[in-house]
């Protein structure tokens, strides 16, 4: 998966010490630099630091509407990885989604089947290692 691999992660990092520079020095901050931040939290597994990156970004005011209906997407694929598909349902249901964020929300869908297969392998493989081990 391409948000697990070390390089990726190795860019995320470094990405978010940036963002983090920047919000710290809090003169002419870019509410942009939250959405972008949410990204980088979410593909490191910061579910709880992405949500309130998007939500303050989201919550700001004179934002372009593609970035804020992307940034309902990403809280969506948050709140969904955290175990609360009630509360993502809510983020998804985005009506006049234009080309930009249809291919933002197909991404971030897929992205979270995978993540979801995956956790569902390891789970099964655990169970399956654990009631036929040998050693046992």
């Amino acid at each position: 998966m391409l948000f697990r691999s070390t390089l990726w992660q190795t860019a995320s990092t470094v990405n978010l010490q940036y963002y983090n520079k920047l919000l710290a020095k809090k003169k002419n901050n870019s509410n942009y630099t939250f959405f972008y931040k949410g990204i980088c939290e979410y593909q490191l597994g910061n579910y709880s630091q992405a949500i309130r990156s998007f939500e303050t970004f989201t919550n700001s005011k004179n934002l372009l509407s593609d970035y804020v209906l992307m940034s309902k997407i990403w809280l969506g694929a948050t709140y969904y990885l955290q175990g609360n598909p009630k509360k993502a349902s809510k983020y998804w249901r985005i009506k006049n989604k234009n080309d930009k964020t249809k291919n933002e929300y197909n991404f971030l869908i897929s992205t979270i089947n995978k993540d979801l297969s995956r956790s569902e392998e390891r789970r099964v493989g655990k169970e399956c290692r654990s009631r036929w081990s040998p050693y046992h």
